[in-house]
């Protein structure tokens, strides 16, 4: 799975009176601890943790989150002009 994000997710802060982002480590451990490969899941739950982190704190920054999956990929070569054409079957 690949999962795509913008600073504005790692740098949710939390209500605590010296805020501490969300950050990278955090994540990065929420993300090796899903037990799904469904994409609408992980973003589901990566976003009530954020949530929950953020509590009552309001978003600093607009925040992008995009996950996929890819079951196939198929590269042609396109010949003398030296480009490759990448063709994949998403879920």
């Amino acid at each position: 799975m690949f999962v795509m994000l913008t600073d504005g997710v790692t740098d949710v802060m939390n209500e605590q009176p010296m805020p501490i982002a969300f950050g990278r480590k955090r994540l990065m451990r929420l993300l090796e601890q899903q037990d799904t490969s469904d994409p609408k899941l992980v973003i589901s739950q990566v976003m009530n943790a954020i949530d929950q982190y953020k509590g009552t704190t309001p978003l600093r920054d607009d925040l992008t989150l995009l996950a996929f999956y890819i079951d196939q990929l198929l590269v042609t070569d396109l010949g003398d002009m030296g480009l490759m054409n990448v063709q994949g079957a998403s879920k």
